[in-house]
């Protein structure tokens, strides 16, 4: 993995920040590394929120401009809870 700037970006013919998605083990997860980068002044781009498409999501951006999507999947949990015994 390589981020950069945006002038080094525009060079190559990306002009387009990267995205990067961490995929965590439980809400509880997403929550405290929101919690740790928001107390390291981190820009928080959108907080911790269980969303409609079934990820318990936040975005934090890097001074580049790179985006980080850490999320956990809880579709799972819905599927295993609608089973039969």
């Amino acid at each position: 993995m390589f981020l950069t700037n945006p002038a080094f970006r525009l060079g190559y013919g990306n002009a387009c920040p990267t995205l990067l998605w961490l995929n965590l083990n439980s809400r509880d997860e997403v929550n405290r590394l929101h919690a740790d980068w928001s107390r390291s002044q981190a820009k928080i781009v959108s907080p911790p929120e269980s969303k409609p498409w079934k990820l318990h999501e936040f975005t934090a951006a890097d001074l580049d401009g790179n985006l980080f999507r850490v999320f956990y999947d809880f579709a799972w949990e819905e599927k295993n809870q609608q089973l039969p015994p």
